[in-house]
């Protein structure tokens, strides 16, 4: 099983609201960014390992069960 790994670093901030993208998902960069530290030697980060399992059904056995009598009625009565 692969493992995910996402790392997020701050490397600055802005007491603006944050930046949204436009309708081509291009982010305007008007406002200026405070950097963290004039020479920074570290940024804060996290690392994000993935939590949870990811299960795969066959689409096949999802369909046999849908079609069984008792589901289906099942389904009617909600």
């Amino acid at each position: 099983m692969h493992q995910l790994r996402e790392v997020t670093a701050q490397i600055g901030f802005t007491r603006f609201e944050a930046a949204m993208p436009d309708i081509d998902g291009e982010l305007s960069l008007d406002v200026r960014r405070a950097a963290i530290d004039l020479e920074p030697t570290w940024v804060p980060a996290i690392e994000n390992k993935g939590e949870g399992i990811f299960i795969s059904f066959r689409q096949a056995a999802i369909e046999q069960w849908r079609n069984r009598d008792a589901v289906q009625k099942r389904g009617l009565d909600l």
